[in-house]
């Protein structure tokens, strides 16, 4: 029994260990993942049935110097990357730099089984820089909104609607969790989650600047500074950011126009304060701004597709497409001439709009983000935690295009002269705007980690407003209208829960839950037409659930542990805004299993896995295997409600 005693104590100092821990996560990895077949169709959505496994490797990236250990707070509490029994890929701010990391679009090159796609449409006709959408282990989801994501990004454990990230510079950690997350991380988490932990400064005064420059004019300069302003009290970290990535492309329109230029510029702070021994303030600020110029994009018209697969219509592409586009192509029409001007930016025509268009008076996109967070760790008697996190953050987005996606000045346009105001050419211009907000707050206890029953209690609320919404402007008609406007409002109240037992000193069992009430209300605020209606026609819905994640691991070896998890997630429901708007007769027109609401999806995750070091910790093997049961969402029926419309806001 003093054995026994002896090596259970050892198991339990562990979860303690902090990066002054002499055993390393490994510079050089490797990593197995396996999966069902995910491909959502109507009749796999229904049944729910299984695949088989099927092993498929990937490389792991590189997540450490050696002898470094990485800390995550997948389950909201510091626990070694080695020992906790879920699919992750982690990436300390050293391998950050290492590996030139920057975005999330290299993290998902460096991270098996998680792809992000920052092209998931959203009507702004952009193929970059719209609604993120991130797909894990091969989920790809149709219909992705901001407030409907399969999986979404998380800043020092908090949710931020459209996946908008911190600058590298400022950020200690990345984990990348795979699997249903809802049981710790909320909603929009059934098929995983990225949460970027924030850098805190230090009592002692440093900085740093980086610069960079490269090809087509590209050059990046970021710096920081922190010092303590209170010794051992209060310290602050300040920083700045600039990244410009040249485009490629040259406008076959406008030879001095490029084509995918970008631009980020974002300054941040954060701030540690510790009034007390056991009181512990972290924060964190940041402003963004984002200006790019015309997308990298080209379009084929149906003369130009090389086969009609037995049809007339002739516009499909069989077989590969070409290395190189024709430079002809890649084009558009991107200037805003006077009557083009007065449209999309001051709004002559007063269409209804979601915010005042000059937000961006130009071609291209303009993106302004805001984000905050304000963490509180209190360590309460018996080693128990009292914690809590607030978030707000803010994303306005306003992209102005050619959609015709190429240079047409010199197709005429055999409506001029016929309709007032029509162009001498083909020409279409787009004005389309998002707006996006998101407040989140989440209060837990948690008990001591090193006793051999352990558990969380906590609760959160969530909300968000999304607006969208375009001005079709200056167009082969002439002056344009504008398109529908959407408003979208979720609010999540939620109560979760997890408790972990050391069966012996290395087998532990662990359950976890979160029950949630997604209260989702959807809004047409104005008609195609560029009309604001005198009632809103607003869908609204309750959606409960209850997500679990069971979890039995074996700890075989230091640094190494076995485990098998169950876990189920769902991605919250919604309305079709098309069926609401239409008269009872035309409703009843349409097929009985179609409705105004669809519920939540369903995700139910099997899964196996090991992780272990070895070569005296300068390698390292993580291998998961998993069966994915996916249910769609199924339609039910609801009357829509109306209420009052909110006043116009043109300019």
């Amino acid at each position: 029994m003093k054995s026994t005693t002896t090596r259970t104590e050892k198991r339990r100092a562990d979860r303690r260990r902090t990066l002054r821990a002499a055993a390393a996560v490994p510079a050089l990895a490797t990593a197995l993942a396996a999966g069902a077949a995910l491909l959502p169709g109507t009749a796999f959505a229904q049944s729910g049935p299984s695949a088989e496994p099927v092993a498929q490797p990937a490389a792991q990236p590189a997540q450490a110097t050696r002898g470094e250990a990485i800390l995550v707070t997948a389950r909201h509490t510091e626990e070694r990357l080695e020992s906790v029994p879920l699919a992750i890929t982690a990436f300390s701010s050293e391998s950050l730099e290492a590996q030139d990391i920057q975005s999330l679009n290299d993290i998902s090159d460096n991270s098996p089984g998680f792809q992000f796609q920052n092209q998931a449409g959203g009507g702004s006709g952009r193929n970059d820089r719209s609604i993120n959408n991130l797909t894990f282990r091969g989920l790809f989801l149709a219909n992705v909104t901001p407030i409907s994501q399969g999986g979404l990004v998380f800043i020092d454990g908090a949710p931020v609607i459209n996946s908008t990230v911190p600058a590298i510079d400022d950020v200690a950690r990345v984990e990348v969790l795979k699997g249903p997350q809802a049981a710790y991380f909320g909603r929009s988490t059934f098929s995983g989650a990225v949460n970027f932990v924030t850098k805190a400064p230090s009592y002692e005064f440093g900085g740093r600047i980086k610069a960079m420059f490269g090809n087509y004019g590209s050059n990046q300069v970021s710096g920081s500074v922190e010092f303590p302003l209170i010794d051992q009290v209060l310290a602050l970290r300040v920083g700045g950011s600039h990244v410009f990535e040249g485009g490629q492309y040259t406008n076959s329109g406008d030879p001095n126009e490029t084509f995918g230029d970008r631009k980020n510029d974002a300054v941040s702070a954060q701030m540690l304060f510790e009034p007390a021994s056991n009181l512990k303030i972290t924060g964190f600020f940041s402003y963004g701004e984002m200006h790019d110029g015309p997308p990298a994009q080209a379009a084929l018209k149906n003369t130009e597709f090389n086969c009609d697969l037995g049809g007339t219509s002739g516009s499909y592409w069989c077989g590969a497409l070409p290395n190189r586009m024709p430079e002809a192509l890649i084009g558009g029409n991107y200037d805003l001439d006077a009557a083009a001007y007065d449209i999309l930016i001051d709004n002559v025509d007063g269409y209804p709009t979601i915010f005042d268009p000059s937000f961006n008076p130009r071609s291209g996109l303009k993106r302004r983000t805001v984000q905050a967070d304000l963490r509180m760790d209190w360590e309460m008697g018996n080693g128990m935690l009292l914690s809590s996190i607030t978030a707000y953050h803010t994303d306005r987005t306003q992209t102005a295009l050619d959609l015709t996606f190429r240079d047409t000045s010199g197709y005429p346009n055999p409506n001029f002269g016929i309709i007032p105001g029509a162009p001498s050419f083909n020409h279409w211009l787009l004005n389309y705007q998002t707006d996006i907000s998101d407040f989140s707050q989440e209060i837990r206890l948690t008990s001591a980690q090193t006793n051999r029953l352990r558990w969380t209690l906590g609760a959160s609320y969530f909300t968000a407003n999304y607006d969208n919404g375009a001005i079709y402007g200056l167009n082969v008609f002439g002056s344009g209208n504008s398109s529908t406007l959407r408003n979208q409002k979720p609010e999540t109240p939620a109560i979760f829960g997890a408790l972990y037992f050391d069966i012996t000193q290395d087998l532990t069992i662990g359950a976890e839950g979160r029950y949630q009430w997604d209260k989702i209300e959807s809004s047409i605020l104005a008609s195609s037409s560029g009309v604001y209606y005198p009632e809103a026609l607003v869908s609204r819905a309750t959606f409960k659930s209850f997500s679990p994640r069971v979890t039995l691991d074996y700890a075989f070896a230091p640094d190494s542990t076995a485990y098998v998890l169950f876990s189920r997630g769902y991605r919250p429901g919604g309305f079709n805004d098309g069926y609401s708007a239409l008269t009872p007769t035309e409703q009843a027109q349409i097929a009985t299993s179609a409705g105004a609401t669809y519920d939540e999806e369903r995700l139910d995750n099997y899964e196996a896995g090991i992780k272990t070091a070895f070569w005296n910790g300068r390698a390292s093997l993580r291998a998961a295997i998993y069966i994915d049961k996916y249910r769609a969402a199924r339609w039910r029926t609801a009357t829509p409600t109306i209420r009052t419309a909110r006043p116009p806001s043109t300019c």
